[in-house]
């Protein structure tokens, strides 16, 4: 077999990393840089059939590293990345050598999964390693200049399709610790998780914290008092703007009230005229006629009445006091506020108009504060969500010590609800609340977590 050799581009430290860890001090980032080259010099080094391991960059501290590391390197300007590879293989390959380059922020790679992919490349043409994005974490080429390269997004496709026009080979494997380049800070939560990764890179990463489950709540203050017709997107987002807040792969929660206010889900008390039963309610327990008969308009059934409390059945099929209906905060004296008529399709219509403004990825949950049967105390409940799978369903998956999962689905959208309303107290005036740390992304609504009343055994 030809000989091999192996070509690392690296970048100059200065402009390492700029996206990965906006929030951390040069001097880390550019740590983290050299770590990462450091293990890929090491996973390459213990390769059998490489012969060479070289690293190109324009950077001198980063050539000096990497020849105490025991590669060489080659200290050039950097005229790109395709045009620096290029230049690199013309002056350390020759003849029929076949050329390895690895991208220098592979930092998980596994040395036997680089052997698969030198044993599985042509006599001639390419073998390549494509990246979860679409890219090419690692490609060999047999001779060095089979095909130029053409590293970049969608390279994957890209050097497939140059290996068809020059009329050679390409083999493509689906290597896993190849799969990931380190190029954003999902990247490092999911790089932690292979244990090929390189002891130096890991290290950095749990020095910092990166992968250590974590969620970070902000609540949206300043947003004026919301009245009918008001672009709550618009509130919502200014809001966040002025705090610093960038709703963007997060979940934002709602309080209902404000939702139900800008689309006009608000009743003057004056304009109700109460119904017998509304009046008979009423005076046995001791309530107002109007917001009784406002209840059972939005009610479907009364499911328990007692004590003076009120506990019935909404049309969306929510079991709560008084249907929802509140009239605290309201923004006008005798005024009550309702639920809104599908939390759900709010939701969807909160995230699409704050998606449009700029916003996002994110998902919207529509929360409001329930009781809960044989407990005292409140906790908000998601009403409606968009944008986010209100249940995680575990089920056929293992615990932590790999017993099976047969009944575990959790509440994800009520579980956000909840935390939020830590910060959505009724005297603090905070209607909604960013959470960072959860991902976006599911399908599904509130109204798909109501049981069948055909399982429910309090029924």
């Amino acid at each position: 077999m030809t000989a091999t050799t192996a070509l690392v581009p690296v970048k100059a430290l200065a402009a390492s990393k700029s996206r990965l860890f906006p929030e951390r001090p040069r001097a880390d980032v550019e740590a983290l840089s050299l770590a990462m080259m450091g293990d890929l010099i090491a996973c390459l080094r213990a390769v059998d059939g490489l012969d060479t391991v070289w690293v190109t960059t324009p950077d001198a501290t980063v050539a000096e590293r990497a020849e105490a590391l025991g590669a060489r390197a080659l200290l050039r300007p950097d005229p790109g990345l395709n045009a620096a590879l290029e230049a690199g293989a013309r002056e350390i390959a020759h003849g029929d050598e076949a050329l390895l380059v690895v991208l220098g922020d592979v930092a998980a790679a596994d040395p036997a999964e680089i052997a698969r992919l030198l044993e599985a490349a042509p006599a001639r043409g390419v073998a390549l390693a494509p990246s979860s994005d679409g890219g090419t974490s690692a490609l060999l080429r047999r001779p060095a200049d089979a095909i130029p390269a053409r590293f970049g997004p969608d390279s994957a496709k890209a050097h497939r399709e140059a290996a068809h026009a020059a009329g050679v080979a390409c083999v493509e494997l689906e290597l896993p610790s190849l799969a990931i380049d380190l190029d954003v800070g999902e990247d490092a939560r999911a790089i932690l998780a292979l244990p090929t990764l390189g002891a130096r890179t890991r290290r950095l990463l749990e020095d910092w914290g990166v992968g250590t489950p974590r969620l970070s709540l902000s609540g949206l203050t300043g947003v004026p008092s919301v009245k009918p017709g008001d672009d709550l997107a618009a509130l919502l987002d200014t809001a966040a703007s002025a705090q610093g807040v960038a709703l963007r792969d997060g979940v934002l929660v709602v309080c209902q009230k404000v939702v139900s206010k800008a689309e006009g889900r608000v009743v003057a008390l004056a304009n109700v005229e109460p119904s017998p039963e509304a009046r008979r309610i009423a005076e046995e327990d001791d309530k107002d006629a109007r917001q009784v008969e406002l209840v059972l308009r939005e009610s479907t059934r009364i499911v328990r009445r007692a004590h003076g409390v009120l506990i019935t059945e909404t049309h969306h099929g929510f079991v709560c006091a008084n249907a929802g209906v509140d009239l605290s905060n309201a923004g006008d004296a005798d005024t009550a506020v309702l639920l809104p008529v599908d939390p759900d399709a709010s939701a969807r219509a909160l995230r699409d108009a704050l998606e449009a403004r700029g916003a996002g990825p994110l998902a919207v949950v529509v929360s409001d504060t329930f009781g809960r049967p044989w407990r005292e105390g409140l906790v908000d409940l998601a009403l409606g969500c968009a944008g986010l799978a209100p249940i995680d369903d575990l089920r056929g998956g293992r615990d932590w010590e790999g017993r099976p999962l047969e009944v575990t689905a959790t509440a994800t959208a009520d579980q956000l609800a909840a935390a939020a309303g830590l910060l959505m107290r009724k005297d603090a005036g905070i209607p909604a609340v960013w959470v960072d740390g959860v991902q976006p992304g599911g399908e599904g609504g509130v109204r798909d977590t109501l049981r069948d009343p055909a399982t429910d055994l309090f029924r």
